[in-house]
């Protein structure tokens, strides 16, 4: 995945190194990670219904391989040397927009940009910008620039979908017509993702850190957490605190608490030493990938 010595020696990019740890620059781009998953939730709870729930089901599944996408970048590449800062500035910036536009990534309301499209054109910005680092490295192999290609049909194919999904079901004269077809574009666009990045992936990707790995997951694990409290703490706004709301906050914390011990105090450390065993490449990937 371009770990060969001429992305080392390059001042544009550098390759990153086994044992390597997660920097404070990937910390920072986690923050607008931490806003879309907010964001989210958020929108999934102002209408609770079977089909919105779905709907932003599909949303943070696509922001999750956005954001496991980026996690591989950092792990192949330093993100906080050369040229790697300012992909990730674009990432930010994308993602942004993107969760800007989330609430309207289904339907083009009236008075502003059309939601789906610029939903859709994010997240293809999102996905070029890390796979565009990878073709600068693997710019003079032939059989990997080959891949690269088949690699970018993917989010380009998922993209195309979103597309579609935004445009075409709402111009169809009956709505029980024109969501299940929507829905049924954008998991189809999810799917493409998923498995051809999944099933494919062995070609081109390994893990240069198990540290890194473990980490990277480890903190947005913790993010995940923080934004159960807050919703909790959100929860309550408006409430008096009767002693039902104060024993199902309580309750809340006490499930928050249980999950980070069922991480972080046993599989965590668990992974983190199996990824650190797993010498064969194939063995590693498939870890991470089942995982």
């Amino acid at each position: 995945m371009g770990n060969g010595s001429e992305p080392r020696r390059s001042w544009i990019i550098r390759a990153g190194a086994p044992g390597s740890r997660t920097t404070r620059l990937e910390l920072f781009y986690d923050l607008v990670f931490v806003f879309a998953f907010l964001s989210v939730t958020t929108l999934t709870a102002s209408e609770l219904t079977p089909v919105n729930l779905y709907r932003f089901l599909l949303v943070l599944a696509l922001l999750w391989w956005s954001w496991t996408g980026f996690a591989r970048l950092g792990n192949a590449f330093r993100a906080d040397h050369g040229v790697l800062p300012l992909v990730g500035f674009i990432t930010m910036a994308a993602t942004f927009l993107l969760v800007l536009g989330e609430p309207d990534a289904f339907e083009n309301n009236p008075g502003g940009l059309p939601g789906p499209l610029v939903f859709a054109g994010c997240y293809f910005v999102i996905r070029m910008a890390q796979l565009a680092v990878f073709g600068w490295v693997d710019r003079s192999d032939p059989v990997r620039r080959r891949r690269l290609l088949m690699r970018a049909a993917f989010p380009t194919t998922a993209t195309v979908l979103l597309v579609v999904a935004g445009t075409v079901p709402s111009r169809l004269p009956q709505e029980r017509f024109a969501i299940p077809l929507q829905l049924s574009l954008w998991t189809l666009a999810l799917l493409v993702e998923y498995v051809g990045g999944v099933t494919l992936a062995r070609q081109w990707w390994m893990v240069l850190s198990a540290g890194h790995w473990a980490e990277r997951h480890a903190l947005i694990v913790l993010v995940a957490l923080g934004e159960s409290i807050i919703a909790l703490g959100f929860g309550k706004h408006g409430l008096p605190l009767t002693g039902p709301v104060a024993v199902s906050a309580l309750l809340g914390i006490v499930v928050v608490a249980a999950l980070w011990w069922a991480y972080f105090d046993t599989l965590s450390f668990a992974l983190e030493q199996a990824l650190h065993k797993a010498r064969d490449e194939e063995a590693r990937i498939r870890i991470t990938r089942d995982v």
